[in-house]
């Protein structure tokens, strides 16, 4: 799977989530939230592996990491802070669409 193709399928998935915010419960967004790879997928391919992965990643670089934005959005969906998530979501998705993320 190329690059643009792997960012069309994290779209999907974080529109989605984006669409389920405050319409479908807290936990099974969070369990979403926490099951988005395909982007570290196609990193550890392209690293040759997982533990470089976040070094390579733009979304690192850009958004402060996977770990910083997934935390975030999940603490807000925990609190139902529907608003918040939804900030946070369209942060990640606004990345995603733009050029990125890619590797260095």
């Amino acid at each position: 799977m190329n690059w643009e193709t792997t960012r069309g399928h994290a779209i999907v998935q974080w529109e989605r989530i984006h669409a389920g915010l405050g319409r479908e419960r807290p936990v099974d967004l969070v369990a979403e939230v926490e099951t988005l790879a395909a982007l570290c997928a196609k990193t550890d391919e392209v690293a040759g592996q997982p533990d470089t992965r976040c070094d390579l990643c733009a979304a690192f670089r850009d958004v402060g990491g996977c770990a910083r934005v997934g935390s975030q959005i999940t603490e807000a969906l925990r609190a139902t802070d529907w608003d918040r998530a939804r900030v946070y979501v369209d942060e990640v998705l606004q990345m995603l669409r733009s050029d990125g993320p890619r590797t260095v």
